[in-house]
């Protein structure tokens, strides 16, 4: 966990974002395929962001049949700041008509707003199937409330090859990080990947290779097997 914190502030460092109150920017995560370490990174990157700014970040879940960021923060010691886990927390969007959803939906948002146990991070997520993230690619007053709201929006989308909607997500952010996983994500599937994104005229930042795995030489080896 230690090197996920580390990675994250050399990526946070790297890119160097421009924090401005009232005028937050929106940094999409994503990946070619699932299992890649994307929410991994787009969560750590959050918390690296709330913990060195001090202001209100966002990390917002747009895979609907993943919630592994809010089991995560369940699972972790009760914070002392003022905030706790799962307290909701008032954000102005409408995300009803935002996301148009059913009118007669008056009880349910398709979205919710919980802290994350830190008074500067706050999770975010669709709870409805129905509620595509494709629904946001033309909601720019969706955005423009969260650019308002939070100095970073973190946004952890769908793996392209779950479908389109990541892609298309792309054109309505500030800056997109595509994640690689060593070892297992083929050229081929990289390179489809930041074409497509390109095509839509995505604001690509760069890729980070993860999941690396550190070798030993062999001459290493052939001196411990001595000791």
């Amino acid at each position: 966990m230690m090197l996920l914190e580390q990675e994250a502030k050399q990526l946070f460092s790297a890119l160097n974002p421009r924090i401005s109150e009232g005028a937050g920017l929106v940094i999409q995560f994503i990946g070619s395929n699932p299992n890649q370490g994307t929410s991994t990174l787009a969560r750590e990157f959050a918390i690296t962001a709330a913990s060195l700014t001090r202001q209100p970040v966002l990390l917002l879940n747009l895979d609907v049949a993943e919630q592994i960021h809010h089991d995560y923060f369940a699972r972790q010691p009760l914070s002392t700041g003022i905030a706790a886990y799962g307290t909701d927390h008032d954000v102005d969007v409408d995300t009803r008509q935002i996301l148009r959803c059913s009118r007669t939906d008056s009880v349910n948002a398709p979205m919710d707003f919980v802290y994350s146990g830190s008074d500067s991070l706050t999770l975010s997520r669709l709870k409805q199937p129905s509620a595509a993230s494709g629904s946001l690619v033309n909601a720019p007053n969706f955005w423009t409330s969260l650019r308002k709201q939070f100095v970073l929006t973190v946004v952890d989308s769908l793996p392209a090859s779950k479908g389109v909607d990541g892609i298309m997500l792309s054109t309505s952010m500030d800056g997109v990080v595509v994640v690689i996983a060593a070892e297992s994500t083929r050229a081929p599937i990289v390179i489809s990947l930041l074409e497509r994104l390109q095509g839509q005229g995505a604001p690509v930042l760069g890729a980070v290779l993860n999941k690396r795995k550190f070798y030993i030489p062999r001459l290493i080896y052939r001196w411990l097997d001595r000791l």
